[in-house]
């Protein structure tokens, strides 16, 4: 037994109404998909994007008020999308594979194949898209978003803000880590990068106002 963890509550920066389609472990991690109203498109309007967050297995919470809270929660937009200078974007994740190892042309690679629709006030169209599981892990190495001031756009945080050791690793006691660090995850869980379909675009596309896919399974 171990005690839970959660995100902070009611901090929409963290999630925003999600809804929850699949998780995994996999390396040192655990892995949610999930669906949500995009916080970095507030000042906007309202937009559903899709996600992939990501804990680390061995977390045991902050230190001090922290305890049990999560702190190595990086979540990263899922961008399934008919390519061109408007892209056509299937925001909504529906389900997920588990990770299918293969060769893809010359290219050994792990993937996980994810079911997408349009909203359900828009064209009725669904999409399958494939990710690497390498270009996913790499998003959260990569530059952290942020929000400046409550009206500001959301940007990407220069390397040179982001406190040692970097927010988001996998430490031998998460306890033990540096409130700097702890309070800068708490207001950039979202990465800058986001993950794009392995194949450049969509799988299969099929557009109909009467059905619109929602579960896949892969035979490997």
């Amino acid at each position: 037994y171990r005690e839970p963890l959660r995100t902070e509550r009611s901090d929409l920066k963290l999630l925003n109404d999600p809804n929850f389609v699949s998780s995994m472990v996999y390396s040192d991690y655990v892995l949610f998909f999930f669906r949500e109203a995009a916080v970095e498109y507030m000042n906007c309007g309202k937009v559903i994007y899709s996600r992939v967050a990501r804990v680390c297995k061995k977390d045991k919470g902050g230190p001090h008020q922290f305890g049990d809270r999560w702190t190595s929660f990086l979540k990263s937009r899922l961008n399934c999308s008919i390519p061109g200078e408007y892209p056509f974007y299937f925001d909504e994740i529906q389900s997920t594979s588990e990770v299918v190892s293969g060769t893809y042309g010359s290219t050994r690679a792990e993937l996980v194949y994810g079911v997408f629709t349009t909203p359900v006030n828009s064209i009725g169209g669904s999409a399958i898209c494939a990710f690497s599981m390498s270009a996913l892990m790499g998003t959260f190495e990569g530059e952290f978003k942020e929000q400046a001031t409550m009206n500001a756009n959301w940007l990407r945080v220069p390397p040179s803000k982001v406190p040692e050791p970097r927010p988001g690793q996998c430490v031998n006691d998460s306890r033990t880590l540096p409130d700097v660090s702890v309070y800068f995850i708490k207001s950039h869980s979202l990465m800058d990068r986001a993950v794009p379909p392995f194949f450049s675009m969509p799988l299969l596309v099929r557009l109909s106002s009467q059905y619109r896919f929602s579960a896949i399974a892969v035979d490997p």
